[in-house]
């Protein structure tokens, strides 16, 4: 993480919306991922976190943080 942190937070965990700023940065975060590779899957699996995160073998770690995020760099 860099100097330019900043604490996202969620509304909704279940699915990822691009209509909200902050959830694209939470999931693109979370997954180490572009802003193009998450819509990619989105467009492949649908719009449900857990199907995202099954369809890219990577954990769906939001379950754990209440409704905070992650730090983002």
């Amino acid at each position: 993480m860099n100097n330019h942190q900043r604490i996202i937070r969620l509304q909704r965990r279940d699915s990822i919306r691009f209509d909200v700023p902050g959830d694209i940065l939470y999931w693109t975060g979370l997954w180490g991922l572009t802003d193009r590779e998450l819509r990619d899957a989105v467009a492949a699996v649908g719009p449900i976190a857990a199907d995202v995160a099954a369809y890219l073998g990577q954990p769906l770690e939001g379950d754990n943080h209440g409704d905070w995020s992650q730090h983002l760099g």
